[in-house]
C-alpha cells in the first residue's frame, strides 16, 4: 500500500502508481480508464463522520464546480436562479 501526502486536501497521484498496478493485474476499471482514456481524474471523498445527506450535499457541489469550472454546466449565471454554494458559507 502507497500513502500520498495530501496538500490542502488534493492528492497528486503519480502515473506510475497506475503502470504498477496495470502489471500486477491490481487495476480497478475506474483506474483503467483514467490510465487510458482521461487527462484529469477527481476522486471525491468526504469525512465518513458526517451523516450521508451531508455528504451528499458536498458531493453535488462540488461536482457542479467542477463541471462549471470545465464549461459544462452553469451554476447560476442562466437565469435559473440557483447557485451552489457549501451551506453556512
Amino acid at each position: 500500500m502507497i500513502v500520498l501526502k495530501a496538500d490542502d486536501g488534493l492528492i497528486d497521484a503519480p502515473m506510475w502508481g497506475l503502470h504498477y498496478m496495470r502489471l500486477t493485474k491490481q487495476l480497478s476499471m475506474s483506474n483503467y480508464l483514467r490510465l487510458e482514456h482521461s487527462k484529469l481524474v477527481y476522486t471525491v471523498e468526504t469525512p465518513t463522520v458526517l451523516k450521508i445527506d451531508e455528504r451528499l450535499v458536498i458531493h453535488d457541489l462540488l461536482f457542479r464546480q467542477l463541471a462549471e469550472s470545465a464549461g459544462i454546466f452553469d451554476t447560476g449565471k442562466s437565469g435559473t436562479g440557483q447557485t451552489a454554494r457549501l451551506p453556512g458559507l
